[in-house]
């Protein structure tokens, strides 16, 4: 039976692995005694190894002399999981790597626990960002649910535009303008947003030294040393049912500009992708987060 593997290194962010290589039970041992000799990981966090029939065994470095051992059957809703001392990796790898896939089931305990984010976030995330309806309902959510609210108001203020004396036009005015606050900035950012994003999809990871950018047409890499700024517009205030409506600005020195927003990514993950460069970056305030400048590349 063949096998291959892929690491994950600590610096990587969570489900961040290199690309699978082929492998035999000789090749993981020598990891193992390179990475974690003395209970020290030495930066290795995670070894993934997969066989031809699309089981995986997963190897973590927990702390210290602990580990993590997870095997994944093809059968999706469950999976085996146990935690020990490093002993039990050798165990796992020898009844896995030696096809004995009844003996490595019954040394872990069967769960269903935390599955779906051992299969998903832990096991594999291609961090390959871009707009879909799904994501893009799902923030014009709490939006649309306010719009009515905010248009009625904004008709009220019009209504009494007409109906009030002159003495009282402060009060239609003040109306119109909450109205319209809560509804209509949202509106304009989200379909700004969507005109901005909906060409492109962007691969960008903590770990990786490179973006990755796709179009229909073509895939473009650029490399992090080549960005002069990363700046994250947010709306300062919380209440608002737009008020997640932002967007990160990745400048680079050729004169590459790339909107990361909302609508691609959930704004609080994208600063961290940084945090492993030497690079500057900063957070605006900003009422309404307009673009800047348009996605060009």
């Amino acid at each position: 039976m063949s096998f291959k593997y892929r690491t994950k290194d600590y610096k990587n962010e969570e489900g961040e692995y290199s690309e699978y290589l082929p492998c035999d039970k000789e090749t993981i041992l020598e990891l193992i005694s390179f990475y974690w000799t003395d209970n020290r990981p030495n930066g290795l966090h995670v070894i993934s190894i997969l066989n031809e029939n699309g089981e995986s065994l997963l190897l973590e470095h927990f702390g210290k002399d602990v580990f993590d051992v997870y095997f994944l059957p093809k059968k999706s809703s469950f999976h085996f999981h146990k935690k020990s001392k490093q002993e039990l990796i050798y165990n796992c790898v020898e009844f896995f790597m030696g096809n004995k896939i009844s003996d490595l089931e019954q040394n872990l305990n069967k769960t269903s626990k935390d599955n779906d984010f051992i299969r998903d976030e832990f096991f594999f995330i291609d961090h390959d960002y871009k707009i879909t309806d799904k994501r893009a309902t799902k923030e014009l959510w709490w939006l649309l649910f306010a719009v009515p609210y905010g248009i009625i108001m904004t008709v009220f203020a019009l209504f009494m535009f007409v109906k009030l004396p002159l003495t009282l036009f402060p009060l239609p005015l003040i109306f119109f303008a909450i109205g319209t606050h809560i509804w209509l900035p949202g509106l304009l950012l989200h379909f700004h947003y969507k005109r901005d994003g909906n060409w492109y999809s962007v691969q960008i990871t903590k770990g990786s030294d490179s973006i990755t950018l796709r179009t229909n047409q073509i895939t473009k890499v650029l490399s992090k040393t080549n960005i002069e700024t990363v700046t994250k517009f947010q709306n300062p205030a919380y209440k608002l049912p737009w008020s997640d409506y932002g967007y990160t600005e990745i400048k680079f020195k050729t004169g590459e500009i790339i909107n990361l927003t909302n609508l691609m990514l959930d704004q609080f993950l994208t600063l961290d992708k940084f945090s492993r460069d030497k690079i500057k970056t900063k957070v605006v305030n900003k009422a309404i987060p307009r673009l800047r400048y348009e996605t060009s590349f």
